[in-house]
């Protein structure tokens, strides 16, 4: 392994949804928001892959009513190896029952955690308390060894 670890850090740690669409009164009160996420993935038996840098490209949410779907694109270039370079998708598609909780399927696309899978597909939950989002995500269950991802994010 390369520099993988403190790459984790600082680029798929700040990966994936922000739990949950903004209403249009809440945009509307705050012209602007900050985001901060962490990440923890749970990977039985797993392996991390090999990565001497990370180049960001494509975020968006599109949202309707309680629905929302959310997708984040990125261009995962290995500057020791041009050959191990990637292409990183994570999208969810979300709804949301209440104001506080959301939950829905979402599917990600890494070389980062290696499993048999191109496409990792699974189910999340996530619930709102004041500017606190905690989300739990699960990919590969009954396709492969599950893996597990955590997620807290702060909005401030």
């Amino acid at each position: 392994m390369k520099r993988w670890c403190s790459m984790a850090m600082s680029g798929l740690l700040a990966v994936a949804a922000t739990g949950g669409a903004a209403r249009a009164d809440e945009t509307e009160k705050r012209p602007w928001k900050a985001t901060i996420n962490a990440y923890l993935y749970v990977v039985p038996g797993g392996v991390f892959g090999s990565l001497d840098g990370l180049v960001p490209a494509l975020r968006w949410t599109l949202s309707w009513w309680k629905l929302d779907l959310y997708s984040e694109s990125e261009i995962v270039v290995d500057f020791g190896d041009g050959g191990d370079s990637f292409f990183y998708a994570w999208s969810e598609l979300g709804f949301t029952p209440l104001d506080w909780m959301r939950f829905g399927a979402a599917i990600q696309r890494t070389r980062v955690v290696m499993t048999a899978l191109d496409f990792q597909r699974g189910l999340f939950v996530s619930a709102t308390i004041g500017f606190v989002t905690v989300a739990l995500y699960e990919f590969n269950l009954g396709w492969a060894t599950p893996t597990w991802v955590g997620a807290v994010s702060a909005t401030f």
